[in-house]
């Protein structure tokens, strides 16, 4: 992302520049200014903190206000291919007097192991783009003038003339002009989360107002959106996410198809159950016309449930979403790769992902155990519950106690309840509930010991699997699946698969935390649950 700096630069003459003085700038409380190189009268360089500490070449190099400035921008920042050479390089924007009138900065997107996403290196306006997240809205609200809500604001003038749009941003009065932006006191107007006064502008009446702010943090995996609060990033993804359709041959000219692909590298079965049924909802709720099929089949991804071996694991424990096979879709006319790429931002997939109704009706219909699996996990059902004719109709609550790295590898996730107080949470909630046992659901060995002692006796059930202890709580960023055993494929994950679907079973379920386990199980039962509970959030 390109953002737009309007604050304070020193200026330095090109013969008077010294690296020794520029390095003293910016520890002296400068970090986030800029120095502009002159000659003569003229801007010619822009130097940043970064620049300046690893001692980075920087060319001669300025943008004209009357040029298209983001695209200029962009090719000129994306001539350093790695992301650690574009990281924070800067140039100036003037007019044709040579008066600076901003710096534009690079920032990069968020790049994290599991959800990389698309830095939007090349892109333009196109008519084929997908606009129908853009069309819900009347009236557009933006935080800031940056590089995407510049565009999406020219998207916006050329498909929906006859909708508002207004800058929050005084920025961007220096490419649009006053009228496009918000200025002075007015009435007071409130969105969730925002409130921000609007100078002569009626929006009071609009029924639908967008805020675009240009956070990077949100991506679907977090908790829902607020209603009516999108990022620029998340709008910038909804308009490209089609645009990654390709043709590998030529059988069935008349079908689309949206191929699923997961990272198996670091993800649990969990996560790849989320992620593909929210993905397989877009195409169930949107109408998009796209087939979906999952391929977990992805060369060289490390995959954890084969050794390493590129086989479709979605396969090893579900029956196929439909007739259509991967090697078929490989060979077909339209296909939508849907990776991780630019997912994780899509408002699509987020909407989908967090809309309660919708994903238990994807799991009744598309998450089908293969004949093997079932027969594996009804066996365990049989030793777990009272079945058939004449047995005591007793009550269990399945009880999730997530641990290991949620707890410990400092990952912007819900922080699980700490043992003691959960403990005594669930034995308030299976009195108040009329619960006669519990199931309890773990990964972490030192919950399991501290639930054993708590005196439950044999009102407390668990399955016999892998468990793991968080070896240095002082080191963060270890996961899950990197704590599993050399050698681990799927069938390590059989206890894992069986534990959901008995958490499906229990008549009420709670968790100390959101997670994987609470969300597929809850999604599985159907809404069939007497009581929910998730830590932080109380009765769901």
């Amino acid at each position: 992302m390109i953002r737009v700096y309007n604050g304070d630069a020193c200026a330095v003459q090109e013969s008077e520049y010294d690296w020794r003085t520029a390095l003293r700038f910016f520890l002296n409380g400068h970090r986030d200014e800029y120095i502009l190189i002159y000659r003569d009268d003229k801007p010619i360089k822009t130097l940043s903190y970064r620049d300046i500490c690893y001692n980075r070449e920087v060319p001669e190099k300025i943008i004209y206000l009357d040029q298209d400035v983001f695209a200029e921008a962009r090719k000129y920042f994306f001539t350093y291919r790695e992301q650690e050479e574009r990281w924070m390089r800067a140039v100036a924007v003037c007019n044709r007097q040579e008066e600076v009138e901003c710096i534009l900065y690079y920032q990069h997107n968020p790049i994290t192991t599991g959800h990389p996403v698309s830095e939007f290196e090349e892109y333009e306006y196109d008519e084929e783009l997908d606009f129908e997240f853009l069309s819900r809205a009347d009236t557009y609200i933006f935080e800031e003038y940056e590089e995407y809500a510049a565009f999406i604001y020219d998207a916006l003038e050329r498909r929906f003339p006859e909708k508002e749009k207004y800058f929050l941003d005084e920025n961007a009065q220096i490419f649009l002009g006053s009228e496009s932006c918000c200025q002075g006191n007015g009435d007071f107007y409130v969105l969730p989360g925002k409130s921000f006064r609007l100078n002569g502008i009626d929006v009071a009446g609009s029924k639908r107002i967008a805020y675009i702010d240009s956070s990077r943090e949100q991506h679907f995996m977090s908790r829902a959106p607020q209603t009516g609060v999108y990022s620029s990033l998340g709008i910038m993804t909804s308009l490209f996410w089609r645009q990654k359709e390709c043709s590998y041959g030529d059988m069935n000219p008349d079908k689309k198809f949206m191929l699923i692909r997961f990272p198996l590298y670091s993800c649990g079965l969990g996560d790849i159950i989320r992620f593909c049924m929210s993905k397989v909802a877009v195409t169930e709720y949107l109408r998009t016309e796209y087939i979906p099929v999952i391929d977990l089949s992805v060369p060289d991804d490390g995959n954890q449930f084969t050794n390493g071996r590129p086989d479709n694991v979605w396969e090893y424990y579900f029956k196929p979403l439909n007739e259509y096979s991967v090697e078929e879709v490989m060979q077909s006319s339209h296909v939508l790769i849907c990776d991780e790429k630019m997912d994780s931002f899509n408002p699509y997939m987020m909407e989908q992902y967090h809309d309660v109704h919708n994903m238990r009706a994807i799991y009744g219909k598309y998450l089908r155990l293969n004949q093997e699996m079932s027969s594996y996990v009804n066996e365990i059902k049989k030793q777990f519950f009272c079945q058939g004719e004449g047995a005591d109709e007793k009550k269990v609550l399945g009880v999730i106690a997530r641990g290991t790295d949620f707890r410990y590898g400092g990952f912007d996730i819900p922080r699980p309840m700490e043992d003691e107080p959960y403990i005594e949470l669930v034995r308030r909630k299976m009195d108040e509930w009329g619960c006669d046992s519990f199931l309890l659901a773990t990964e972490d060995m030192d919950i399991l010991e501290h639930f054993r002692q708590a005196g439950f006796g044999k009102r407390m059930r668990y399955i016999e699997q892998d468990r793991y202890r968080y070896t240095d709580v002082g080191q963060p960023g270890l996961v899950v699946a990197k704590m599993k055993k050399e050698g681990h494929d799927y069938r390590d994950e059989l206890p894992y698969l069986a534990v959901l679907y008995l958490l499906a079973d229990c008549d009420s379920l709670i968790t100390n935390c959101r997670c994987g386990a609470f969300i597929v199980a809850d999604y599985i039962n159907g809404g069939a649950y007497e009581y929910r509970y998730c830590c932080g959030e109380g009765d769901c």
